[in-house]
């Protein structure tokens, strides 16, 4: 029975080159958290899924300007009435505030040492793994089992739906540290590295996430998205 399932879970991790979805998930439960009447249960479940929902464009069946947006505000993400297009919207808002959050504070410049090769990734994976480890994931892991209707109205079938999600429960059920590991035993690629990468991140990754001045880069980019969500509203 083991083998079986670790050959299908490598099949689907194949597929992905994504930045891992954590960072993503934390920051729309601290949204949540600054908005407490804004959704309810299900609305929550129907924003989640759409938070972790334009990523898809790396299964390779849509461009990024399809699931993505080149400006968002966080008022486009409150005014929108459907939960599952404002989790959409919020992804952008993440991202874009995070790349402007990391070049203002020259953030790949203090941790240029932490790796010869593709930082950007690597710090992507280091903020979920700090990350994963903040958060109780049952919700999501609960969430993404379930393909939304909204889901299927972008041209893209239901099984790569299904696989989409399938690849995110496996972000959720895992340390990232643990998910570079699994794709380096089983030679499959993560996130467009090679396996030189993987080989040298899976040795690093789990230490210099517990470095002093990793989790403080964290935690004040967590602190800076919740200032966001207290000041930029009405913007």
């Amino acid at each position: 029975m083991f083998l079986p399932l670790i050959s299908s879970f490598l099949l689907i991790f194949t597929a992905l080159s994504a930045a891992a979805p954590v960072t993503h998930a934390y920051l729309t439960y601290a949204f949540f958290d600054a908005f407490p009447d804004k959704y309810d249960y299900e609305e929550k479940k129907d924003f989640m899924i759409g938070t972790l929902f334009p990523d898809i464009r790396y299964m390779g069946e849509t461009r990024r300007q399809n699931t993505h947006f080149d400006k968002m505000t966080l008022k486009e993400v409150l005014d929108e009435t459907s939960p599952f297009m404002a989790g959409v919207k919020f992804h952008s808002y993440v991202d874009l505030r995070r790349d402007e959050y990391v070049s203002r504070q020259k953030i790949y410049t203090k941790f240029k040492e932490y790796t010869p090769k593709n930082l950007v990734t690597f710090l992507k994976l280091m903020e979920d793994e700090i990350l994963y480890s903040k958060a109780n994931w049952k919700d999501v892991s609960l969430w993404i089992k379930e393909i939304l209707p909204e889901e299927l109205h972008w041209n893209m079938e239901e099984p790569l739906i299904r696989k989409w999600h399938n690849i995110l429960s496996i972000f959720f059920t895992n340390p990232t540290s643990t998910v570079v590991f699994l794709a380096l035993m089983g030679n499959v690629e993560l996130m467009e590295t090679n396996r030189d990468q993987l080989s040298s991140w899976n040795l690093i990754l789990k230490n210099k996430a517990e470095l002093p001045q990793s989790q403080a880069y964290v935690n004040d980019l967590v602190s800076y998205f919740q200032y966001l969500y207290l000041t930029d509203r009405n913007l």
